[in-house]
């Protein structure tokens, strides 16, 4: 077993370097099977959400960063000085700790753990895991669903959607005579409009058509075609963007023949969704979660973050210890 990782994430960069290495879905399985069918790895798993980009893999010994850089194109001299290198102990410490959202920008939250089981089950279905990525990754995962259910880790901001509108009702006058338009449906779109509409905000959802029926649509929103949303656009004061799409969701143009009115805009997402051109347009207001300051790490030393490392121990442990049981018995 050699486990290694490479990453870059939001406490070495920002939101603009992140999105030059975020990848979509189907780039997150051609840099797998790239890495996994090329440098003689036994494993490969990659995580990209907005806020990180991560590569682990097992037995490989080559220069991660430098097979990235190559994959994206990018020039090593411009870019090397973003990623952080992890191995062994080191490497299985932070990933129980990042499962957990130990490590995310919201100390504690929920999203990270979704994300990382998804990066389990896109490379399994691909065919680029092996038994000890997957044992790896399965204590992790169970390691965190025990220290949710017995270590209260975070307050009641335990989501990116949930700190933004704390920040923009404080901050912003989000209130319940606000209109809001949220764009997209994944997890971040859902928990936002969800989040919204208990706060008695006229809520907007964007759906593609294709989409209806399969969309979980939180009671009090209306979904309405996502075509539709430059028309919404023009009744709604908040307009938040999660997708996961390459291409803005809303660009300068759209906003060529619509009304003044004072607009926020909330870009949740990596690669950006909304045009920044549109932030030099009078009573036009872009926010990302760099701007918002959206951080509550200085909790990790706080009693309860404690808790949660004892528990990390153990199954850090479990892990190790399920190692030795199979390479004695390989030895046998």
């Amino acid at each position: 077993m050699f486990i290694n990782m490479i990453g870059i994430d939001y406490t070495h960069c920002d939101i603009e370097t992140r999105e030059i290495f975020s990848l979509t879905q189907s780039k997150c399985i051609e840099a797998c099977k790239t890495i996994f069918d090329n440098e003689n790895c036994d494993g490969c798993i990659i995580i990209s959400t907005c806020n990180r980009t991560e590569i682990w893999v097992d037995g490989c010994k080559n220069n991660l960063i430098d097979l990235f850089l190559q994959f994206k194109n990018l020039d090593k001299e411009t870019y090397n000085k973003y990623f952080i290198q992890r191995t062994e102990n080191e490497a299985i410490n932070y990933l129980f700790s990042l499962t957990s959202g130990m490590e995310s920008q919201i100390f504690g939250e929920d999203q990270i753990l979704t994300q990382v089981k998804n990066a389990v089950l896109l490379s399994r279905e691909n065919k680029t895991i092996n038994s000890n990525l997957e044992v790896l990754f399965r204590k992790a995962i169970t390691c965190a669903k025990s220290i949710k259910t017995k270590v209260k880790l975070s307050h009641n901001d335990n989501s990116i959607p949930q700190k933004a509108i704390s920040i923009l009702k404080d901050d912003y006058n989000l209130n319940e005579n606000s209109t809001c338009l949220v764009i997209g449906n994944g997890e971040m779109g859902v928990l936002t409009s969800s989040i919204l509409t208990k706060l008695h905000c006229k809520t907007f959802m964007t759906v593609r058509q294709y989409k209806y029926h399969q969309v979980n649509i939180p009671e009090g929103v209306t979904p309405i075609p996502y075509d539709d949303r430059v028309e919404y656009l023009q009744k709604s004061d908040f307009i938040f963007s999660a997708t996961a799409s390459p291409h803005y969701t809303i660009n300068i143009t759209q906003l060529e023949n619509i009304n003044s009115n004072k607009r926020i805009f909330i870009d949740m997402a990596v690669p950006r969704d909304i045009d920044p051109l549109i932030s030099n347009i009078p009573n036009q207001t872009i926010l990302n979660m760099d701007s918002l300051g959206i951080c509550t790490t200085n909790l990790k030393e706080s009693y309860n973050a404690k808790l949660a490392y004892k528990i990390i121990d153990k199954y850090i442990f479990e892990f190790y210890h399920w190692f030795e049981f199979k390479t004695n018995n390989i030895k046998d």
